[in-house]
């Protein structure tokens, strides 16, 4: 006779072999990581595109989200050298959003294959949560650090300036909230794994 625990998991469709799901859920899945995998690239490539054509005034949307006065005068100001770090680092935020983009595309491929409920979906959960609480928090530093770096390329005295909005707050609770969806889920693993090991 099998032992039962209190704490026994339903035994769903959580590894590689067992049935993944409905066709609807299936498409819907397939959808998911088709749409993250595409804006995982066309992201960083729109970012590039939008810089080559309109350099270097298109540095000046960045300049204004860190709240630089006589924006355009700054730029012009500003040395190729400076212009140039400054692009590098206003697309850090746009690289790690499409990190975290990119795990999701694995995590929803996974799902695809019936790989719902193992330690490699969690760790997986971890890194996407850990990328958008980096990407949120790029967000909120790369500008004033863009407006700093283009300041001391220039004559003028450098400048710093710190903002910090709704949509900010948004991402770095989204982030949380999904650590701590992959941290109960890592408890409910090792207890299924322990389950599973009861006869």
């Amino acid at each position: 006779m099998n032992e039962s625990s209190p704490h026994a998991w339903p035994q769903t469709a959580s590894r590689k072999g067992q049935s993944p799901g409905t066709g609807k859920s299936q498409r819907a899945t397939r959808a998911l990581a088709a749409c993250c995998l595409l804006l995982a690239i066309l992201l960083p490539l729109a970012s590039v595109y939008g810089l080559a054509n309109r350099w270097p005034n298109a540095l000046l949307a960045v300049l204004g989200n860190a709240n630089l006065p006589h924006r355009e005068a700054t730029l012009a100001a500003a040395g190729s050298a400076s212009l140039w770090v400054a692009a590098i680092v206003g697309m850090l935020p746009v690289a790690l959003m499409s990190y975290a983009l990119l795990i999701a595309y694995r995590i929803f491929s996974g799902f695809t294959a019936g790989d719902y409920f193992n330690r490699g979906v969690v760790d997986s959960l971890r890194r996407f949560a850990a990328a958008m609480f980096v990407a949120a928090l790029a967000c909120v530093l790369v500008p004033p650090l863009v407006g700093l770096i283009v300041t001391a390329g220039g004559s003028g005295p450098m400048s710093l300036s710190l903002s910090f909005g709704s949509q900010h707050l948004v991402l770095l609770l989204f982030a949380a909230v999904v650590w701590q969806m992959a941290r109960v889920m890592a408890e409910a693993v090792a207890i299924a794994e322990e389950n599973a090991q009861i006869v």
